[in-house]
């Protein structure tokens, strides 16, 4: 008799943890507004043009982020690879996007497909969690009701109103055009 109480007792607190887990992941967070893009003049003279492959983004990445995530693209896809530990597991986690360049000359990555774990999670809960964990510039936005993150290069501060736009994003290569 003892066992059966023992057995239901434990039933009971991996039910209830599995519960509180699926609450944290499914609670919504108080999101801030997205500031519209900042408008870029016309007429601006290029300066230089720099070409980068996701191999050089994901050692910029490493060298300035805590959270370890890779970038790789494939198919005109871009992919976000990332293992985070839960409850003492290590769960694999996979976003894919596609990325379009703005008008502006921003890149604009739009959710296309979740993996966590073997979890099915809705896009606004991921990009709200991944929102939450990533310490991120202040140049990039994630609106995870919309399911986009936006890389905002034209709001990085430089130097002599130098402002830096995406040109093209293809096949895993970026280029990136300094008008002044």
């Amino acid at each position: 008799m003892k066992w059966k109480i023992a057995f239901f007792a434990l039933l009971a607190i991996i039910i209830g943890g599995f519960l509180v887990v699926v609450l944290l992941l499914t609670s919504s967070s108080d999101q801030q507004a997205i500031p519209e893009e900042r408008q870029i003049e016309d007429g601006l003279v290029p300066l230089f043009t720099v070409e980068t492959d996701l191999e050089r983004v994901n050692r910029y990445i490493e060298s300035e982020f805590d959270e370890p995530f890779t970038l790789d693209s494939e198919e005109g896809q871009l992919r976000l690879r990332s293992t985070y530990e839960v409850l003492g597991m290590n769960v694999d986690i996979q976003v894919q996007f596609i990325p379009e360049i703005t008008e502006n000359g921003n890149i604009r990555l739009i959710e296309d497909g979740f993996s966590v774990g073997a979890l099915s999670l809705p896009a606004s809960t991921v990009l709200g969690l991944v929102d939450e964990a990533a310490d991120f510039p202040d140049w990039i936005y994630v609106d995870a009701n919309e399911g986009v993150i936006d890389v905002r290069l034209t709001e990085i501060e430089l130097d002599n109103d130098l402002v830096i736009q995406a040109e093209s994003f293809q096949d895993g290569q970026i280029t990136i055009r300094g008008n002044y």
